[in-house]
């Protein structure tokens, strides 16, 4: 089926999407689409490992895009929906026979659902009774690319169980453009 597209798109009903918040992006080629991954997923590598300081493999923690959802969603979903896809392995234990549950994460575009924004405070800032820190957005470099980082949660308890990390389409173009030759 070759549908002209003008501007936007619909995607096909097969892709049996779980929320109707959520748009799909596209690209040209596999190289493309390989290029963007491989960012998101080292964005991800690092957020988890260098900025909230846990240790996951983030490949198999990964929530498929088409089975994330958004804060409409939430409400909707029956709870067969979370044990199938944050939940699934909460059977695991570890030597102490405690659970060994992982938090699951997916991509947002969504800025509504990732109000956390990362923050930088300069180490040398020191409380005095009339101060107030200043914070700056916290920019990681990789690759000559400053990543600014946003997230949200949904917690159980307090303790997140999944993790919204919020990419922006500029940005994605932007590594389109940067890293493959045109």
């Amino acid at each position: 089926m070759n549908e002209e597209i003008k501007s936007i798109g619909i995607y096909p009903e097969y892709y049996e999407f779980e929320s109707d918040y959520i748009p799909l992006i596209s690209f040209k080629t596999q190289q493309q689409k390989d290029t963007i991954e491989d960012y998101i997923l080292t964005k991800a590598d690092i957020f988890f490992k260098k900025i909230i300081k846990i240790n996951i493999d983030v490949e198999a923690s990964q929530i498929t895009y088409h089975n994330t959802i958004t804060e409409k969603d939430f409400r909707s979903k029956n709870i067969s929906y979370f044990y199938e896809n944050i939940f699934f392995d909460l059977d695991k234990r570890d030597s102490d026979n405690k659970l060994d549950f992982s938090p699951k994460w997916g991509i947002t575009f969504d800025e509504k659902i990732a109000p956390i924004e990362v923050s930088f405070l300069s180490p040398t800032f020191r409380v005095y009774s009339d101060s107030r820190p200043i914070f700056k957005p916290f920019y990681y470099d990789h690759l000559d690319y400053k990543w600014n980082y946003r997230y949200g949660t949904i917690d159980i308890n307090g303790t997140p169980v999944f993790y919204y990390i919020y990419f922006t389409l500029q940005e994605l173009l932007d590594v389109i453009k940067k890293y493959l030759e045109y």
